[in-house]
């Protein structure tokens, strides 16, 4: 199991849950080609950034069952958590994770003063999302529905109240430059680190599962 020295501020963890809905999202999303750590694609994804001193994991959930250490409760939506913590409720669970670190050119550019910025300003405004049947879950889990029409009648903009998990780490990852301007809801967990990985800006370095 992996400890919170393991880690580095700008990883981002990928992680496979063993739940009903998790399963589904990873089925959906999976695709046989490219990166081979990611053709049973991850449910979720979180990022690791600097939290009171230490390392935290910041992820946008409904399941967590922790008190977010930020609001000091059970919260739903955008929250950090004590890495180790969240490596076990998945590892403990027969589920699994994998951290994808910044490249060597790529963290030559990384800005971790703005990085730590965006992750407080996002807490501080409490993004959360409805991870429901009829929303975020099942339309991340169905490729043809994401890129259709009626997916963007459905949700025709981005909305700072409804935020699936791939979502906000992509929007924090073209803010940062790291990755090309686009819809960030049209990422899926798996979709966004094939993204990632395939222009450069990332690599996996440790997969583990439970």
């Amino acid at each position: 199991m992996k400890t919170d020295q393991s880690f580095r501020v700008g990883d981002i963890v990928a992680c496979w849950g063993a739940d009903p809905v998790s399963t589904f999202i990873s089925l959906k999303t999976s695709w046989p080609f490219g990166n081979p750590a990611l053709r049973y694609a991850p449910s979720h994804v979180a990022i690791i950034g600097e939290y009171e001193g230490a390392l935290g994991w910041y992820e946008s959930t409904t399941k967590c069952h922790h008190q977010c250490l930020y609001a000091g409760e059970k919260v739903s939506g955008f929250q950090v958590h004590e890495p180790n913590r969240r490596v076990a409720d998945y590892l403990g669970k027969c589920g699994g994770i994998a951290i994808f670190r910044l490249s060597s050119f790529a963290r030559l550019a990384f800005d971790e003063a703005r990085f730590s910025q965006l992750l407080r300003m996002s807490l501080d405004h409490r993004l959360s999302y409805a991870m429901d049947l009829l929303d975020g879950a099942m339309y991340s889990g169905t490729r043809l529905l994401k890129f259709s029409y009626l997916y963007s009648l459905l949700r025709p903009g981005v909305d700072e109240q409804d935020v699936f998990c791939s979502e906000i780490v992509s929007r924090f990852m073209q803010e940062l430059g790291l990755q090309n301007r686009a819809d960030p809801r049209r990422f899926t967990p798996g979709g966004l680190l094939r993204d990632l990985t395939r222009t450069g800006a990332y690599r996996l370095i440790y997969k583990q599962w439970g």
